[in-house]
């Protein structure tokens, strides 16, 4: 794939919600792709946190390399439950500083914040490493 129809290409899928777009291969018209999606994690009692999930997509592209259609764009279960396994596990170590205390300064030992975005989802971020 030509440079530039790659650049189209991971132009098209962020516009789309899709991050850390790497393109696998391209022929035919198509495209192999992973990319990790923002997803709704449910927390029980809570409303949902959304966190970035790996996604392997098929892309159709028209004769100038830009995205015509995605498939393949929902996180399988594997992908999901590790998240929600990612997310018990910093919770229960303190690692993340929840909605009242975000944004501010980090407690020591927290990496992660659950943050408000431009659409109004509760998201996952990280913040800083640790070395615990």
């Amino acid at each position: 794939m030509p440079p530039n129809s790659e650049n189209a290409v991971r132009t098209d899928l962020e516009k789309r919600g899709f991050a850390a777009v790497s393109i696998k291969r391209q022929e035919n018209g198509r495209a192999e792709v992973d990319a990790v999606k923002l997803h709704p994690l449910p927390v029980a009692g809570e409303e949902p946190i959304y966190v970035e999930v790996p996604v392997s997509l098929s892309v159709s592209l028209d004769k100038q390399g830009h995205v015509q259609s995605v498939k393949g764009d929902t996180p399988n279960e594997a992908a999901v439950a590790d998240a929600l396994r990612q997310l018990k596990t910093l919770r229960d170590n303190k690692q993340v500083a929840e909605p009242a205390t975000a944004g501010g300064p980090l407690p020591p030992g927290v990496t992660h914040e659950i943050v408000r975005d431009t659409q109004g989802r509760r998201v996952l971020r990280r913040r800083r490493f640790s070395l615990m």
